[in-house]
């Protein structure tokens, strides 16, 4: 769940997923993605953002997590709130229709 705060907004950053993907297509989310086995849950959060955004996580500063949410359609989501420091020139992968800043 990242959030940004400027001088001129605070707010936070969502994505819209592709409407070619198989899982959730066209659906509005955050960043993140499926855990593989090598890494733990907030390694895939922080991969997943990297890739989907296309910059480093070392912009992100994570302040903690919320339980595990299960979904209807058999997704377990750990959801982490950080802070957002880097700019706006994300470089989103195919995965990712487009991105949006909501105050």
């Amino acid at each position: 769940m990242p959030l940004y705060h400027t001088e001129e907004s605070t707010g936070i950053i969502l994505t819209m997923r592709s409407k070619k993907l198989k899982s959730h297509p066209g659906q509005i989310s955050f960043p993140g993605g499926v855990q593989e086995a090598n890494e733990s849950i907030l390694q895939t959060g922080l991969r997943e953002w990297e890739e989907e955004m296309g910059v480093p996580s070392h912009h992100l500063d994570i302040l903690g997590s919320y339980e595990q949410i299960d979904t209807r359609t058999g997704f377990h989501i750990t959801p982490f709130i950080g802070i957002y420091k880097g700019d706006f020139q994300f470089n989103i992968n195919e995965e990712v229709e487009s991105w949006r800043d909501f105050i």
